[in-house]
């Protein structure tokens, strides 16, 4: 929002970071209008009114390779392609006027610019243009905080298709250098420039071979892990109905050593029950009759076998107590063996799980270093002042290569989109916001203590 005009000093000054956007010249954005600009200067054409030279605000807008979130992939045209067809599969010598690396430099001199523009950054931000106002700073604040939240996931997203494009590129080009090394056949300066290649795929391939017997000795672990629990378990499954039995012959016996208790203590009764009739029959003589005497005798002979009984009867509930503590014991024994092949297996997944990690790290990075070296190869072929490459080849590189800056590209594009938001605006909107809160706060327990 732009400030209000003094009726004194007339209309406020334009800030200088605005005046500078303004007075700053559209840079040329696509390799079609650099070449029209270079021809503008060789023939000394006055440029086209506009932002730029030769450029109006249409060129600069329809220029930017930005991916606007409410316009389809199918809508955007895609930029007219400035590479030459490959006419022929002759070395590199006869282009450019059989200078090396002329096309390469030519090439470079129209690709792309590869620093994202600051409109382009402010198209992808979204943010806005920033207010000088305290007031609409809260919502510049507001704004900046939601987009940012999208845009930290979008940042995410075009950092991974990023690398994943760098990589698909590099491996095309490991494609390339294998059909040229097998091209050229035995050249020993190649051969010593592809020496370091040589190794790097050793390492990438002594790497992914450790990995893959980490990976069988695992599962062979494992399998003998998983061997011993299936004994285990089997051998509680068949101590489960031994100790079944067992506590059934322990709850017979007890049952029969309480039922002679019981008899033995009716016995005790009845006894005494005898040798009272038998004093009070006898009366004042010293014999009782001869009935209460063999009724008496009955009783005590059977108290002997009924206590004699019970002796038996305990002897046999302490052997039977004793097989059920042992199946008991046996019993825990393999449920101990069975936890601890559980926590040896858990362990064993733990360390396969790390090593499994840091080993595909290791094969991930021995690869990554090995797609890197290839790309560097490839650009000493293709830069070196002997030629090398064919004309196809050098179009392939040219195509590969622009994948990867178009990659780059794209990613610190976004990159910078995510913090190209204006400080102080931004501040003074948080300020404001955090200000309001606080009031409202306070006001909300002032009521409460009015209430």
């Amino acid at each position: 929002m732009a400030e209000a005009s003094c009726p004194t000093c007339g209309p406020a000054p334009t800030p200088s970071f605005e005046l500078e956007r303004a007075l700053e010249p559209a840079a040329p954005s696509s390799a079609a209008q650099r070449r029209a600009l270079a021809a503008r200067e060789q023939t000394g054409s006055p440029p086209q009114s506009g932002g730029g030279p030769g450029l109006d605000a249409l060129d600069v807008v329809g220029s930017l390779d930005v991916e606007l979130e409410d316009e389809p992939p199918s809508k955007r045209a895609a930029p007219p392609s400035s590479r030459p067809a490959p006419s022929s599969a002759s070395p590199a010598s006869s282009r450019s006027g059989g200078q090396p690396g002329a096309r390469r430099a030519e090439a470079a001199s129209v690709a792309p610019t590869k620093e994202p523009t600051d409109a382009e950054v402010g198209l992808v931000a979204g943010f806005g243009d920033p207010p000088f106002e305290w007031l609409p700073s809260v919502k510049y604040a507001i704004r900046v905080l939601r987009r940012r939240r999208v845009l930290a996931a979008l940042v995410e997203q075009v950092r991974a298709e990023s690398e994943g494009a760098r990589r698909a590129a590099q491996r095309d080009m490991g494609s390339l250098l294998e059909s040229f090394e097998a091209r050229v056949g035995d050249d020993e300066e190649v051969a010593a420039l592809l020496q370091p290649l040589r190794d790097l795929f050793g390492q990438v391939q002594s790497t992914s071979e450790a990995l893959a017997r980490s990976r069988e000795q695992h599962r062979a672990d494992d399998a003998a892990l998983a061997g011993e629990l299936r004994a285990g378990e089997a051998a509680r499954e068949q101590l489960t109905p031994e100790r079944r039995i067992a506590q059934v012959w322990v709850e017979d016996v007890t049952a029969t050593v309480t039922r002679l208790k019981g008899d033995l203590a009716r016995l005790s009764r009845e006894l005494t029950v005898a040798h009272e009739d038998a004093a009070k029959a006898a009366g004042e003589s010293d014999f009782a009759p001869p009935e209460h005497a063999r009724r008496i005798t009955e009783l005590e002979s059977t108290r002997a076998r009924t206590t004699q009984e019970i002796v038996e009867a305990e002897q046999n509930l302490a052997s039977r107590r004793s097989t059920l503590a042992d199946v008991d014991r046996r019993i825990a024994e393999a449920e101990r063996s069975i936890a601890n092949v559980h926590s040896r297996r858990s362990a064993l997944a733990r360390r396969a799980r790390d090593e499994e990690q840091a080993g595909s790290q290791a094969v991930q990075s021995a690869d990554h270093a090995r797609l890197d070296a290839t790309e560097a190869a490839l650009r000493s072929l293709a830069d070196d002042e002997v030629p090398r490459l064919t004309v196809d080849e050098v179009t392939r590189f040219e195509a590969l290569d622009a994948t990867l800056s178009s990659a780059a590209r794209r990613r610190l594009l976004h990159e910078r989109a995510l913090v190209a938001h204006h400080p102080e605006a931004f501040r003074r909107g948080v300020t404001l916001l955090a200000s309001g809160a606080a009031a409202l706060l306070a006001l909300i327990v002032l009521v409460a203590r009015l209430l």
